[in-house]
């Protein structure tokens, strides 16, 4: 970057970028066959498996494309595996979804020839300011740091604020003169609202001075803003160099003839613009030839994987240059959100096939708003009870069961009678269920003090403060105490009414 780039215009960022392919590398078939498949969904799917698939890819699979294994080794020697990107307890099914969601927004992104188009223009644009108008690439770099060092102003407030101010002292003085109008003559209420009167006016002089000379000292201020800016301008505005018009010319000439002519000598450019000078014919030369090293040539230059070589190349530079403005992001940016799954199970299906449109909207002549759904016995279905007595049939309706049954018994499951549909996701997510003997729970032996401590009752009481606890033991007391006098006087009645009766006996004998 350091020969394309202008030595004046030199910075302390990265000074290298990636490397341009060779001519043989670049003309291999065998090559080229693997190459233009990178960013494309059978790379995303392999680097999706790879580093989120809990099986990780194939040594089979990673031979077939030599290429992208190298850049695997590539990222394991940076120190970027599996475990860089810990993603853990997530289904298959929203992986999936993930996966189908990024290379869309991928695809849409690069879509057309746009991003490699713009950008290099803008490279061109850029480098040809940078040696044929140095003085006007200075002057902008010094006003980005005159920009960034000067202090910020202080921000004046929109609102008139000192109108409000004085209409409300103004207001004040109204209902002072409407008092001074109610008292009565010669009362000492009245010397005291003259005396408040006569204040409220004079604050009402000196705020409208100050206010007065607040904004002379403003539009002063706003004058000298406005001389400097246009001094400035008067300033910086004779810059020597090309002009706008001769650089967009020398960017069109210099754009075809990076498609003509893999090489590009001083006579061609020379061809290409007659009135040119010899600095503007080397330095057109000059980013000619670096260029062609990494445009791709016009039978690929459609292919993504070009594409990108290209484009993080110029993104490299005008970063050096600090032209960063004109940089493009290349990937797109995933935010997260809410995956809404249709769940289906028989009662559900057999009310959205039952159910009516409102009025006549969807619905085709010739056709009724409902479907009937049939049974085995080739009876239709008429409610949701029956529906639910008759799962498979509902599902049949819809979906071919055997395929269902082969598809669970492949991995040992028998179909739960419900799925998962998923949005922009070409199949739907099967619940398989399995029967396992399991061994019979021993009632495990606890404590009495386990047992009272798993009671809900005690733990309920436990939860409650100390102080609330503490008043329904004393009441608690107090009603045990009191019941013990009333057995203690219910055992002495019951005593004497035994005594009594004993004597009756006695008598009688």
């Amino acid at each position: 970057m350091t020969t394309i780039v202008p030595s004046e215009f030199h910075t302390d960022s990265l000074k290298y970028t990636i490397t341009p392919l060779a001519m043989d590398v670049r003309d291999s078939p065998a090559f080229d066959a693997d190459f233009s498949q990178l960013f494309q969904g059978q790379h995303f799917s392999l680097i999706s498996t790879k580093y989120f698939n809990n099986r990780g890819s194939q040594d089979q699979t990673l031979n077939a494309h030599p290429i992208q294994t190298a850049l695997f080794k590539l990222m394991d020697a940076e120190d970027i595996k599996k475990e860089t990107f810990p993603v853990e307890n997530v289904p298959s099914s929203l992986m999936s979804l993930a996966l189908q969601i990024y290379m869309t927004n991928f695809k849409n992104m690069w879509a057309d020839k746009t991003m490699i188009n713009k950008l290099l223009d803008k490279l061109q644009v850029t480098l040809l300011r940078l040696h044929l108008a140095p003085k006007r690439g200075l002057q902008r770099r010094q006003n980005i740091l005159n920009y960034i060092s000067r202090k910020s102003e202080e921000k004046r407030p929109s609102k008139n604020y000192g109108h409000y101010i004085l209409s409300a002292e103004k207001k004040k003085l109204a209902r002072y003169k409407e008092k001074v109008r109610e008292a009565e003559a010669g009362s000492c209420l009245l010397l005291k609202r003259i005396r408040a009167v006569k204040m409220a006016e004079t604050r009402i002089r000196s705020l409208e001075e100050k206010f007065a000379q607040k904004q002379d000292a403003s539009s002063s201020s706003r004058e000298k803003s406005v001389e400097s800016t246009t001094t400035t301008k008067k300033e910086t505005t004779p810059c020597d160099g090309l002009s706008r018009g001769r650089i967009s010319q020398l960017k069109s000439g210099a754009k075809h003839l990076i498609f003509s002519k893999d090489l590009v000598t001083e006579k061609d450019v020379n061809d290409e613009f007659p009135d040119a000078t010899r600095k503007e014919v080397s330095v057109c030369l000059l980013i000619i030839n670096t260029l062609n090293k990494f445009v791709p040539v016009r039978s690929k230059y459609h292919i993504l994987s070009y594409q990108l070589l290209f484009c993080i190349f110029v993104n490299d530079v005008l970063h050096y240059a600090e032209y960063s403005k004109f940089t493009r992001k290349l990937c797109p940016a995933m935010s997260s959100a809410h995956v809404n799954a249709l769940n289906i199970d028989a009662p559900s299906l057999f009310q959205i096939m039952k159910s009516k449109t409102d009025g006549n909207q969807g619905q085709v002549e010739g056709m009724s708003t409902e479907l009937t759904i049939y049974g085995y016995n080739e009876e239709p279905l008429s409610s949701v009870e029956t529906a639910r007595r008759n799962k498979d049939a509902v599902f049949n309706s819809l979906f071919d069961m055997g395929k269902v049954r082969l598809t669970c018994e492949s991995s040992g499951l028998k179909f739960g009678q419900r799925m998962s549909v998923l949005p922009k996701l070409k199949v739907v997510r099967i619940l398989g269920v399995k029967k396992t003997n399991a061994p019979p729970v021993k009632p495990q032996k606890m404590s009495y003090l386990k047992r009272i401590l798993r009671d809900p009752n005690v733990l309920r009481e436990g939860q409650k403060p100390l102080e609330d606890l503490k008043a329904e033991t004393a009441k608690l007391e107090k009603e045990v105490r009191s019941l013990g006098q009333e057995r203690e006087k219910a055992l002495k009645c019951q005593k004497e009414q035994d005594t009594i009766n004993k004597i009756k006996a006695l008598r009688k004998e």
